[in-house]
């Protein structure tokens, strides 16, 4: 026999059981209570009924909250029962437990279609959950409150009026049609809910099976409230209240659970066997119970492998094609292989690019010394070249160039450090001047260099100020003295330059120039000394 045969089979026969089981109670309700063992043999099969209901909900709905609920209400069907069978066959002679197990019979009527209600609720959409939680809490304290007061009837008969208990003589009170009320009121409510949340055509299409055991289940009810009990066989009711009560509930929740309302596992074995998962699944004794259309496990290829996982009651073991997945790692390491040929090249072009624009730079930089001392260095070629006339000028000549020469170094020297930083010691600063003091020296000039702790300066105010040293140089050297510098680090950066000369003449456009730099240059002349001061507003100690 084929798998979906078999499965197909199984169906039928738990549905067959649960048709028999349930003939089987009404015969025995029918049957008359002399005869032996039979008494409450109808009472305990609709228990076993619920009970295997339960257990089926417990295995086949998938939604937690769903199946909590349906569980409970279950719970309180069985209690249903068992107080019928407590009362009359155990408590009979007891008056007091009976009329208790009789007040007790309304606390899983009420329950019942509480917790059906809450099922009902729990089927997607599902409002947020707190709100939920906060309407679960709120109805099941009124109910709670409501059961309370039912079960001590006997003091406050707000339920029944009870006139002789011993015939069965009562009345009803008001809260026994609020009960009437609540039992209606969440029993629609629950058909209600299910059906607004009804939103797929497959399942609206369905929808006349679960009315059609409703109303089967109403219509009993209907039936035994109005006529004062069930139809009869002889002197024996084929049902009681009870029976009907919960066939209503479970008939019609369960009608919803086959038209797929409510999200369960049956039908998963049929979808499993048309699934293309090349998978098997085992009992514990390694034989197989369910196979897809392409199950059968072969032994593992290059491309293949076998996967086996223990599950409930047994293993699913299924199949693992990867060659698709193979295909592409061996692509990805093509690809791979490529870039990284690619990265090789990208990387020794980038080296190349980076190796040019080093060069560049320092062509540039080298372009922009170059002209800076253009002037300088045409000097000196000048004086070198010169026809020697004597000794004195011949030494003269040697000097200047010697100084300009100087400056020429010095410069170029600071122009590349201002190239790599934007801001310069004024060390440097004091090195350059002291070196170019030291060589007009040489001409006899009484030459000195004061300085104070170090400060970090910008590039831009270093380069201009020793620009502007050898500019006033050059202007004075033949009328020139002696020449004093003094490098002041304080809140403000001074270089005071003292000189004895004949005269000083500076072009406006250093004005200009140093304006540039952010400094300041102030000019005085007092009795043949020239005072120049060039300040910059602020500095910062070298560390």
């Amino acid at each position: 026999m084929r798998q979906r045969e078999r499965n197909v089979f199984m169906n039928k026969k738990i549905l067959m059981t649960y048709v028999v089981m349930l003939v089987a109670a009404v015969i025995f309700c029918i049957l008359p209570a002399t005869i032996p063992f039979m008494r409450n043999t109808s009472t305990f099969l609709y228990c076993a009924l619920v009970i295997g209901w339960a257990v089926s909900i417990r295995r086949r709905v998938l939604g937690h909250n769903i199946r909590r609920c349906l569980i409970v209400a279950c719970v309180y069907m069985l209690s249903l029962f068992l107080m019928r069978v407590a009362r009359f066959d155990y408590f009979d002679d007891s008056v007091i437990m009976s009329e208790v197990l009789w007040y007790a019979y309304y606390v899983p009527m009420t329950s019942i279609p509480l917790w059906f209600f809450f099922a009902s609720l729990n089927v997607e959409p599902v409002m947020p959950r707190k709100r939920m939680r906060a309407l679960e809490y709120t109805l099941i304290t009124i109910n709670v409150l409501m059961c309370a007061i039912i079960l001590t009837n006997h003091y406050n008969e707000t339920v029944f009026i009870v006139h002789d208990l011993d015939n069965n003589d009562y009345s009803y009170n008001w809260l026994y049609y609020v009960i009437l009320v609540w039992i209606v009121v969440f029993g629609i409510g629950t058909v209600v809910v299910l059906f607004r949340k009804c939103s797929l055509v497959a399942t609206r299409n369905q929808i006349y099976i679960p009315v059609i055991f409703i109303a089967l289940g109403l219509g009993l009810e209907i039936w035994y409230l109005v006529n004062g009990g069930s139809p009869k066989i002889g002197d024996h009711k084929i049902f009681h209240l009870q029976e009907a009560y919960c066939f209503t509930f479970i008939t019609g929740f369960e009608s919803v659970i086959q038209i797929r309302l409510i999200p369960a596992n049956s039908g998963l074995g049929k979808l499993f066997m048309q699934s293309g998962l090349n998978a098997e699944i085992y009992d514990g004794f390694g034989n197989i119970i369910l196979s897809s259309k392409t199950g059968a496990v072969e032994p593992p290829a290059s491309d293949i492998v076998i996967r086996k996982e223990s599950i409930c009651g047994g293993s699913v073991i299924w199949k693992d094609d990867l060659s698709a997945i193979n295909k592409l790692n061996r692509d990805i390491e093509e690809v791979t292989e490529e870039l990284e040929g690619e990265n090789d090249l990208i990387i020794q072009e980038n080296e190349i690019r980076a190796e040019r624009v080093r060069f560049e730079t320092k062509n540039r930089l080298y372009d922009s010394i170059a002209m800076a001392v253009r002037e300088q260095a045409k000097k000196v070629y000048d004086f070198l070249a010169s026809p020697i006339d004597d000794d004195d000028t011949s030494r003269n000549d040697m000097i200047r160039a010697l100084v300009l020469s100087v400056y020429i170094k010095r410069m170029g020297n600071l122009m590349i450090l201002s190239d790599d930083s934007s801001e310069i010691s004024s060390e440097e600063l004091k090195l350059s001047l002291n070196e170019s003091m030291e060589y007009l020296k040489l001409k006899g000039l009484t030459c000195e260099l004061i300085s104070d702790q170090g400060v970090m300066l910008p590039s831009s105010f270093v380069v201009a100020s020793y620009a502007l040293f050898e500019s006033i140089i050059e202007n004075v050297i033949d009328s020139i003295y002696s020449c004093s510098v003094i490098l002041s680090s304080g809140e403000k950066f001074r270089m005071s330059i003292a000189l004895d000369c004949e005269s000083l003449v500076l072009s406006e456009d250093w004005n200009k120039r140093l304006s540039d730099t952010g400094c300041e240059l102030d000019i005085e002349e007092e009795d043949g000394t020239y005072y120049i001061v060039l300040t910059y507003p602020a500095a910062k100690e070298v560390k």
